[in-house]
């Protein structure tokens, strides 16, 4: 291997290393744990804040896509 091609690759890891030691020591003003274990949001002075979608999914999330039968199956005609 090249030495070219070596320093490339280092270059690489220490960015990568340094750009995940930020994201984990990454503290939001926005968004925040609460005292209850669930995230809190900051709000403007107007009252707009970051949308809340945890509870987007099945049943409001959390719970599993029932199994259910299959009553037609279709296939394509090509």
């Amino acid at each position: 291997m090249s030495r070219k091609y070596i320093l490339s690759c280092l270059t690489v890891l220490i960015l990568l290393t340094a750009g995940s030691l930020h994201a984990q020591n990454a503290k939001s003003q926005w968004v925040y744990p609460g005292t209850k274990g669930k995230l809190e949001y900051r709000k403007t002075e107007k009252g707009d804040r970051i949308m809340d979608y945890s509870y987007a999914g099945y049943m409001g999330g959390g719970v599993s896509i029932p199994n259910v039968a299959a009553k037609i199956t279709l296939s394509s005609t090509s």
